[in-house]
């Protein structure tokens, strides 16, 4: 039923788009779900589970894609310019959710809509453009085979204030891992959104709405976001090393604490310190750092390299297609980010993907030659992979899928499909955990451990010790769940918490909540996840680590000799969730959870 009372927040209204039939049907959401699950990812669960058939190949026409803002999109709140987008992943086969920053969000939601919808597959290369009224099903017949700047640059031109947001190359010829870029430069990464955008031969989504949510209690908004702004800029990790340093912040520390690895997690990094430096890039490259809507932090980075403006880099990044690949100069990491980004790839997953394909060529059981340390390869390779060109043929299925086409998994570092992050989970117990037990594969953005065992955020647990690392990884992925869903930056937790977020939703809302019910909503989301998952056959079998990780030690800097004790915590996160032994949510958890 729904609401008959004036929402705040919220517009109560979605959209679902037919690209296949070319129209359009706008409808009220139910309050009571929009109570129980808030938004972005937590709606995108929500409709997937209840309204997706088992055993949909992700590039089936009734393959849905899910675009949702939160109830404090657009508001004052700090960080309230984040997106979601939600569908089945064709890396990994079970739900997936893409969280992105930018300016695309406020033109959303300006739309007068909380959520669009969107089903079949299009005759022709169609774009979608979103106002307040209707939507329109433009043909992108021209823009189609352009990369992702020029197809940026052509529809800002066309339509001037607007949110666009668009594959590449590697989206139109379906990669597995291609990304949805927004703005340009910044990204729906993870789990190939961008290849089922292209399968449904969709090129772009452009938003022109410029309507704001009502707020309930202006005032009492207002005072809330003074207050966090506060807690922001005085937090040492938000207010100086994110925004004085970007994300590139975060690998000083990880580098001290052995928490970086090379060459596909063989080798520890312990060397190149002063050529991978935040304060190196710093000096030689920084141009001016950005900001996406209504965020008080600034953690983008925009380079300036032999006199050419570019964006990024990002440390994740950094990471993957920088120093994984043997690759240390700065020059090149930033033109394989922005190469990337222009063709519409994850640079996590591609970048892992390399280091699956270079180490099984090293080991003799490829026949491609390939090498550490050659940037030039890995462009050629990058591009290769966009267009699905020969070697990229391979590359552009993932890791997982390469190396069990030569009968060798155990070189894929990755979990359910999806490729590990920076992060080396034998260096940081809890970030094992987070990763085998992710319901979207490898993530550190389901629950950032690192923020206890590293940063001491809020206080510092030891690193490599298993116990209680369950409760805590449990406790931050229903908060995360819950921010994803609001949606906020989860970079500001660093300074605010969930009482934060209840006070702020209540007053933007109009509604009651507790950082007891905001913990609640998270775990709901997380269940319904979790139960997506199962019923496309992955369970508990698939909560595991790369062979790597649980049998080889690092073998050198500070964390020499660990491996992940991921069995002596895998028990008791199952025990905490509610779940049986095969990692399946039990009946009375489902029922408490009134799922």
């Amino acid at each position: 039923m729904a609401s008959q009372m004036p929402l705040y927040g919220w517009f109560g209204r979605a959209v679902e788009i037919d690209v296949e039939n070319r129209k359009f049907e706008y409808y009220e959401v139910d309050e009571d779900v929009l109570l129980k699950y808030l938004g972005g990812r937590g709606y995108g669960a929500y409709y997937l589970y209840h309204n997706m058939r088992r055993g949909i190949d992700p590039f089936d026409p009734e393959n849905i894609i899910v675009l949702a803002s939160g109830p404090l999109t657009n508001t004052p709140v700090p960080t309230s310019g984040r997106f979601s987008a939600s569908t089945k992943s064709p890396l990994t086969g079970g739900l997936i959710d893409s969280n992105c920053g930018g300016h695309f969000a406020p033109f959303f939601k300006g739309s007068r809509i909380d959520f669009a919808i969107i089903k079949g597959v299009a005759e022709t290369p169609t774009y979608l453009l979103i106002d307040e009224a209707k939507v329109e099903f433009r043909d992108a017949s021209q823009l189609w085979g352009k990369d992702v700047h020029e197809t940026y640059a052509a529809l800002k031109n066309k339509h001037g204030r607007c949110g666009v947001s668009c594959i590449g190359p590697a989206g139109e010829n379906l990669v597995r891992f291609a990304s949805v870029i927004i703005d340009g430069h910044r990204a729906h990464g993870r789990g190939g959104l961008g290849a089922v955008f292209g399968s449904k031969k969709i090129k772009a989504v452009v938003a022109i709405g410029n309507t704001r949510p009502a707020v309930k209690d202006q005032h009492k908004t207002l005072i809330i976001v003074k207050d966090m702004l506060k807690l922001i800029d005085a937090n040492p990790i938000t207010g100086k090393a994110l925004s004085l340093l970007g994300t590139l912040s975060t690998f000083n520390i990880m580098y001290r604490y052995g928490v970086l690895s090379t060459r596909n997690f063989k080798d520890p990094l312990v060397d190149g310190f002063e050529e991978l430096s935040a304060e190196k890039y710093h000096e030689l490259y920084f141009h001016r750092k950005f900001a996406c809507h209504n965020c008080p932090v600034g953690c983008g980075r925009v380079s300036k390299i032999d006199g050419r403006i570019m964006m990024g880099p990002e440390f994740e990044s950094q990471f993957a297609i920088g120093f994984n690949l043997g690759i240390y100069d700065y020059r090149d990491i930033v033109e394989i980010h922005n190469l990337c980004n222009q063709l519409g790839l994850d640079t996590i997953s591609m970048g892992v993907t390399l280091s699956c394909a270079i180490e099984l060529s090293q080991e003799g059981l490829i026949k491609e030659s390939l090498r550490w340390g050659d940037p030039e390869l890995v462009k050629r390779l990058i591009y290769e992979t966009s267009q699905r060109a020969g070697f990229g043929e391979l590359l552009a299925e993932g890791s997982l899928r390469l190396a069990k086409s030569v009968g060798h998994e155990e070189y894929a570092m990755q979990v359910k499909g999806m490729e590990l992050p920076a992060y080396d989970p034998r260096a940081s117990q809890g970030m094992g955990l987070a990763y085998a037990t992710s319901n979207r594969g490898a993530c550190h953005l389901r629950a950032y451990l690192i923020g206890v065992e590293i940063l001491g955020v809020p206080k510092r647990v030891d690193r490599t010790l298993s116990a209680f690392k369950a409760g805590l990884c449990v406790i931050q992925q229903n908060l995360y769940a819950a921010v994803d869903s609001l949606i906020l930056c989860k970079f500001i937790g660093y300074a605010t918490h969930e009482e934060h977020y209840s006070r702020v939703l209540e007053a933007v809302t109009g509604r009651s909540f507790t950082s007891e019910d905001i913990m609640e909503i998270g775990e709901r989301i997380y269940n319904v996840e979790r139960l997506f998952n199962v019923r496309e056959d992955i369970d508990g079998r698939y909560d595991t680590l790369p062979k790597r990780m649980l049998e080889e030690p690092i073998s050198g800097g500070p964390s020499q000799g660990y491996t992940t004790k991921l069995y002596d915590m895998l028990h008791e996160y199952y025990e905490l969730r509610g779940w049986d032994s095969n990692g399946v949510p039990r009946r009375g958890k489902i029922e408490e959870l009134k799922i």
